[in-house]
């Protein structure tokens, strides 16, 4: 696709047009041609959520030539959501990492990337669905109070959340030291609730 020939919109939002590889377009059963276009949305503030249209206008001149191709095509049935981030369950962990967080709120699998990042390092996913993210959190480098932030598809997703890293547990004995089903064990240490 020649740069400037085509112009995509979706709602009142640009869609900047991505090279994409044509080894890979499908073949068609008619003598038709399909060609695939890959847009990344640009962030917009005023973009409403709900039902939009999606435009695409081509403009092209073919060098050599004495004629212009002119043209314009609207498709419905997109839908623009809102990510909204409520609630991050716990807010602190030991700093080795590993900390399992529960993000909640709405719209949280939209888009086709998301990262949650604690103080800029990205949290391992391990579950996304519509109302939650599951993550491991990662090590941190000291006892700190540090940013936590989620991304969908680059932008952030507005909210202020502290991950509070704390002393590291340690063990220091067990007793007794076998048992059997149902029986009470005492584990004594350092930082056990971190």
């Amino acid at each position: 696709v020649p740069e400037g020939t085509h112009q995509i919109t979706v709602g009142q939002s640009p869609c900047r047009p991505l090279p994409k590889d044509s080894s890979k377009l499908r073949p068609v059963p008619r003598k038709d041609f399909v060609e695939e276009f890959e847009c990344e949305l640009e962030p917009l503030g005023t973009q409403a959520v709900g039902p939009t249209n999606v435009s695409l206008t081509v403009t092209n001149m073919p060098p050599g030539k004495h004629f212009r191709v002119d043209g314009t095509s609207m498709l419905r049935g997109f839908f623009f959501m809102e990510p909204v981030l409520i609630a991050v369950q716990p807010l602190f962990g030991p700093r080795a990492g590993g900390t399992c967080l529960t993000l909640e709120g709405q719209s949280l699998s939209v888009g086709t990337s998301r990262a949650v990042l604690v103080n800029g390092t990205e949290c391992l996913l391990a579950r996304v669905s519509e109302g939650q993210l599951l993550c491991a959190t990662p090590p941190g480098a000291m006892v700190a109070s540090v940013p936590l932030s989620l991304q969908v598809g680059g932008a952030q997703v507005p909210g202020s959340w502290t991950f509070h890293y704390r002393e590291d547990p340690v063990v220091l004995s067990i007793s007794p030291n076998c048992g059997y089903s149902n029986s009470h064990i005492t584990i004594c240490g350092q930082h056990l609730t971190s």
